[in-house]
């Protein structure tokens, strides 16, 4: 099934826009295509999920890194950041035994800052100017 993309859309999966939006827009349409879409939407804001270590792992870290290895490199529209993987202030309480995972943590958040991300840490953007 094709997906009809805009001339936008085209320059960023081209590279022409550069490698992390490349990158991004291969991640979307592979997703989209899996859904069934025949298009993508055009949004004015998003929230992101997926910043604990547990669920991202270093795949997630490489990932991350490989998008920010750019200079310039910024989100297309302003995004803000789902809740980090814990709450610090509780974690001794919340029995997390994965190794370095405050570490990985903190290093998801910074990494998705480098790229323009808003770190939010929050699951209610709506309350976030600008989204």
């Amino acid at each position: 099934m094709d997906i009809q993309l805009n001339d936008e859309q085209q320059a960023m999966l081209a590279g022409e826009r550069g490698l992390a939006k490349q990158m991004a827009m291969r991640l979307l349409l592979d997703m989209a295509a899996a859904a069934g879409a025949t298009e993508l939407i055009p949004i004015k804001s998003a929230h992101l999920s997926g910043v604990s270590p547990l669920t991202g792992g270093l795949g997630l870290r490489l990932f991350l890194a490989r998008l920010g290895s750019e200079e310039g490199v910024s989100m297309a529209v302003p995004t803000t950041l789902n809740s980090a993987g814990c709450d610090e202030a509780q974690f001794d309480e919340m029995q997390i035994v994965a190794p370095d995972f405050l570490q990985h943590n903190h290093e998801i958040v910074a990494l998705y800052t480098k790229l323009g991300v808003e770190p939010t840490q929050s699951c209610i953007p709506y309350e976030w100017e600008g989204v």
